[in-house]
């Protein structure tokens, strides 16, 4: 296999209602599509640049893509799908990409998928892996204001959800957990993620009091660089600490671990260098004795949720499942398969070769604010 062409796409997306949690609000995403073509096929990947996750933007992205990864298959054919894992195991643990890590994703996943379809096989059978039937996926709820708290609430009970993330700010209004147990019934699931806007001093007085409402986990309660606070906090609380933003590349996952500073990984595809990275982050905590939670993009497109769908069912022991959103979080999304769990949060695997999912050519054209394409 000859990689012929790649077509990089930075698109804005608008999302269906606007998202805030701590620090953040958006009514669009930005995201990079990467499409790789080979005897009429083709393969697709995306990333989700975020600057106050991984340090990146989407026009860094777009150069680093441009300049460099693609710039690595000039010339070079791939004469079994052995060959592309071994070209990209030793390409994720380079510093241009664990400096880049949403670049990377992108490449690396529209170069899998391109492989999956050439060689005519699934992304697990290519691995040769046993598919499990990961928990079913988690409704989210954004910071919002209580009128349009309790409208989300009821959207949730409607779909059965019983495993719920809630995003909390600096300040806490405890009576949220009340009205979230009350509307969606005393055996739901109910976690938070502070985003990293606690100090230290802070997580450990909310989380106090979180214990007396039952909440399951806490997700990144400190700032991601405050690794001694998160440890402290870690070890001071009777609730699962969630580490997101503090572990992002393979290098962060080792040093939170070598340091018992949590007790759970998120694991998002984007922002942990792709699938071959999130599945050595994975195993490292697996290793370690960690469970991890599978975590998303907000405003990620069929493309990467089908990724977060193969990649749930690698391993028989994911705490949290998050993803899949589609058109629940996005105004349009660009895959032809409605991506969207069902009640429930139940989803059913990815089927067919490669990622499983068909983009929409029209779409990728209409949002994209800029396009390159590059013949090899």
């Amino acid at each position: 296999m000859k990689i012929e062409a790649a077509d990089i796409f930075a698109l804005h997306l608008p999302l269906l209602q606007r998202y805030n949690h701590h620090g953040v609000t958006r009514s669009y995403t930005d995201n990079i599509i990467v499409r790789l073509r080979s005897n009429g096929l083709e393969g697709y990947g995306e990333g989700v640049p975020r600057s106050y996750v991984t340090g990146e933007s989407v026009r860094s992205a777009f150069r680093i893509i441009r300049s460099a990864l693609i710039a690595s298959l000039g010339g070079r054919s791939f004469r079994s799908f052995g060959e592309v894992k071994t070209h990209l195991s030793k390409l994720v643990t380079t510093p241009l990409c664990q400096n880049n890590l949403s670049a990377y994703c992108a490449f690396e996943l529209a170069l899998l998928d391109l492989s999956c379809k050439y060689w005519d096989c699934s992304l697990e059978s290519a691995f040769r892996t046993e598919w499990h039937q990961p928990p079913p996926y988690s409704g989210v709820v954004p910071l919002l204001p209580p009128d349009r708290f309790e409208v989300f609430l009821n959207l949730l009970k409607k779909n059965d959800m019983k495993k719920i993330k809630l995003k909390v700010g600096v300040q806490i209004d405890f009576g949220l957990f009340e009205r979230a147990f009350a509307v969606l019934g005393a055996d739901v699931d109910l976690r938070v993620d502070a985003n990293g806007s606690w100090t230290e001093k802070e997580a450990l007085a909310h989380i106090a009091q979180m214990e007396k409402y039952g909440i399951k986990a806490v997700e990144q309660p400190v700032a991601k660089e405050n690794l001694e606070g998160l440890k402290a906090v870690s070890a001071h609380s009777n609730i699962p600490i969630v580490a997101d933003e503090s572990v992002c590349s393979l290098n962060d996952a080792e040093r939170v671990l070598a340091m018992r500073a949590c007790h759970v990984f998120n694991v998002r595809i984007s922002k942990c260098g792709g699938f071959l990275g999130s599945l050595a982050i994975m195993g490292l905590a697996r290793k370690g004795g960690l469970r991890c939670q599978i975590g998303c993009q907000v405003g990620e497109t069929g493309i990467l949720s089908a990724a977060g769908r193969h990649l749930a069912g690698w391993f028989d022991d994911i705490l949290y499942l998050e993803g899949s959103f589609g058109t629940w979080a996005l105004r349009e999304d660009i895959v032809d398969e409605d991506i969207r769990f069902g009640r429930g949060g139940r989803a059913p695997p990815m089927i067919g070769n490669g990622l499983g999912v068909t983009v929409r050519q029209e779409r990728l054209r209409k949002y994209a604010k800029i396009s390159e394409t590059v013949t090899l």
